[in-house]
């Protein structure tokens, strides 16, 4: 993958580089959601089936949304606690755009080698990034190159 993807991802890190959340520690969430379950929402036929389940009951847990169903979610008034990035292409146009005034309740975590168009637009809540720590050891590059210290297992 590195050998494919690496020069996007190093772009996509010195853009990263420079958002003044870099810095923003994971550490943040201690003691977020107690008492509560956390429900990661995807795209797919079992979130067609339950959207309106989750619109009643939304208020009973944490939502992290995958970045591809944000858009779904609030076109229902689901507002996601949370919204992760991972993926170096996410379209910014499609997913993002539409709805990058309604982000105010949402908090985006995002990867540093993800499209930066996400991090640098929207009105987010706020805003952290991380680094994947994986057995190739490209978490040691992309630290160093954007000064995020924020590492979850890839």
């Amino acid at each position: 993958a590195i050998k494919q993807w690496g020069e996007q991802w190093e772009r996509h890190c010195v853009a990263h580089s420079k958002d003044s959340c870099i810095k923003n520690n994971l550490y943040d969430f201690g003691a977020t959601g107690i008492g509560k379950a956390l429900l990661l929402v995807a795209n797919g036929y079992s979130l067609e089936e339950n959207i309106t389940t989750l619109k009643q009951n939304q208020r009973m847990v944490d939502i992290m949304c995958c970045d591809k169903s944000l858009g779904h979610l609030l076109d229902n008034g689901i507002k996601p606690k949370f919204c992760l990035v991972c993926d170096a292409n996410v379209d910014y146009e499609r997913y993002l755009k539409p709805f990058e005034n309604q982000l105010d309740e949402t908090i985006l975590l995002i990867n540093v080698c993800a499209n930066p168009e996400w991090s640098q637009n929207g009105n987010w809540k706020s805003k952290y990034f991380f680094v994947n720590r994986d057995i190739i050891k490209s978490h040691e590059k992309f630290s160093e190159m954007t000064g995020c210290t924020n590492f979850i297992p890839a």
